[in-house]
């Protein structure tokens, strides 16, 4: 069972995955949603431990868009697979060698979505509402530009996306 479950995991994580969108996630065109979990307009955002997503000298991300912090993220269910469910930011993922925040913000912006994450280098998490696990710590550089951070484990570097 243990050898099944390293195979399993190694499978999962080696797998590219492009734009899954989740169906019941709050973003995408149908079903979008002004509230957050909470209930209200916006989740309130705690306070992020990492003032900055990028170190000094990096681009900026594209100046329709906002750095809002970095906060942690979590998945419902990792036996079932890559997709968006449980996740902090639900609505759409995709694995990029080049990943940066400017192409994560891209994505999601022609998506419709009002929030853009990076994460762990590579990944990119869209969706209509963050924050609801707290703050954390985002330390990874991204694949595409090593002079900027993309999230780290667990962990988003997120940005308010502007259509």
């Amino acid at each position: 069972m243990r050898r099944f479950l390293c195979v399993l995991v190694i499978a999962m994580l080696s797998a590219p995955c492009f734009a899954q969108v989740q169906p019941g996630s709050t973003g995408g065109s149908i079903g979008k949603t002004e509230k957050s979990i909470s209930g209200g307009d916006q989740a309130p955002a705690p306070t992020p431990r990492q003032a900055t997503p990028r170190r000094p000298g990096a681009q900026a991300s594209p100046a329709a868009s906002r750095y809002l912090g970095c906060f942690r993220d979590q998945q419902s269910n990792w036996l079932a697979g890559a997709n968006t469910q449980g996740r902090d930011l639900n609505g759409l993922m995709t694995n990029d060698a080049g990943m940066t925040s400017a192409r994560c913000i891209s994505v999601c912006r022609s998506q419709g979505f009002k929030y853009a994450g990076t994460q762990y280098a590579t990944y990119c998490f869209c969706g209509n509402a963050y924050g609801r696990s707290g703050a954390a710590t985002c330390d990874t550089p991204c694949a595409g530009n090593r002079e900027e951070m993309c999230g780290g484990g667990w962990a988003n570097s997120v940005y308010r996306v502007s259509p």
